[in-house]
Parts: C-alpha cells; structure tokens; sequence
C-alpha cells in the first residue's frame, strides 16, 4: 500500500500555486472582497475549512495504511491500531487469517469505507 506522501505533496503544491497567484492579484482581489465583505468573508471561510479538512483526511489514512501492512505481514501490532475507516473490514477478518472476501463483501465494506469518508 502506498503512503499519501504523494498526494499531499501535489494537495502543497496545488494550494502554493493558488496563494502565490492570489498575491499576485491582491489588488484586484481587495476590491471584489471589500465590495461585498460579509459575503465574500463567509466564501473565504467556507474555502478554507474544506482546504483544512480534505488535508486531515489524506493524513488520517496513515492509520489505515499501517493496519493494511501489519495485516499483510501478519504482525502483532494489529490490536493496538485498530483502523477507523477499515472498522468493517477489521471484524470480517478477526482471526481468520486465509479469509477470501466475496464480490458482495467486499462490496459492502467499499460501501461503509465510502460512507465513512463522507
């Protein structure tokens, strides 16, 4: 399983080159702001949570990732870190170590993953 390394460092670079454009067109960006300042104060807010959230959320899945391995490699640490998103999962395969999902199962725990992303 890959680490969102990858993923965050575009998500930087992608949010760096949306800044450095923004001050580049500070000027004319102040105006439009200070036209309707309520509005566009509520914009910005809105704007910046959803930044702030979609960045946790690519760093919650480090958890996930571990568990992935340390099941993979059938280590020991599976009990201390017990994976949120994979919660579905992690009761399917207790103790069943050559558990093979069906189409049905696997589509149900794609399901709840997808549900809990939301």
């Amino acid at each position: 399983m890959t680490r969102p390394i990858q993923t965050l460092l575009w998500m930087s670079i992608f949010t760096a080159i949306i800044l450095v454009g923004a001050m580049l067109l500070a000027g004319s960006l102040h105006q439009a702001y200070i036209s309707n300042t309520v509005f566009n104060s509520i914009i910005v807010s809105i704007l910046l949570i959803g930044v702030v959230i979609n960045f946790r959320q690519v760093i919650l899945l480090n958890p996930e990732i571990d568990w992935i391995e340390a099941y993979k490699n059938k280590s020991h640490r599976l009990i201390a870190t017990q994976p949120k998103l994979l919660s579905s999962m992690v009761r399917l395969l207790e103790d069943k170590r050559d558990l093979s999902l069906s189409t049905t199962s696997m589509q149900t725990i794609l399901e709840s993953i997808r549900t809990r992303l939301e």
